[in-house]
């Protein structure tokens, strides 16, 4: 995952912290399991994915209902986290657990949406809440 540059200028507490701890999902079997699954990457891309590989891109956005987007048809290769959250993170919560565990399957999430277009064959049903439900037992939403 390539983080965007305006996204690492403005965020600099969370773009280290998804460099440091996305990786780390790898060693979360069921987690990573889930995401192999419904991201349909292979293993070798999944890892490229949530390690340093130059894609998905990941930005920040105002979103009103929404923890993230991934917008196919326009912008393939970029994923998007919701402004409320990043500034949350960066001002006042980015040592809470509940905080990572946001970020993690937010970002996991739209990742899989990602991982599920590079094949051009989507999935049935909502792949994304999917693999939350499979990896984390429940869709994760904001705690606040």
């Amino acid at each position: 995952m390539k983080i965007a540059n305006s996204f690492r200028k403005k965020y600099p507490k969370l773009s280290k912290w998804v460099e440091d701890n996305l990786p780390k999902v790898k060693k979360k079997k069921k987690v990573w399991d889930a995401f192999l699954k419904y991201s349909e990457l292979s293993e070798g891309d999944a890892s490229c994915a949530v390690g340093s590989g130059p894609l998905p891109i990941l930005h920040s956005e105002v979103m009103s209902n929404a923890n993230g987007k991934f917008r196919g048809s326009t912008e393939p290769n970029h994923i998007y986290l919701a402004e409320e959250i990043c500034e949350r993170f960066e001002k006042k919560d980015s040592g809470k657990p509940e905080m990572h565990l946001l970020v993690e399957s937010t970002i996991l999430h739209e990742t899989v949406h990602w991982g599920d277009w590079k094949d051009g064959v989507d999935q049935a049903g909502e792949e994304g809440k999917n693999f939350e439900k499979e990896a984390y037992g429940k869709d994760i939403n904001r705690y606040w």
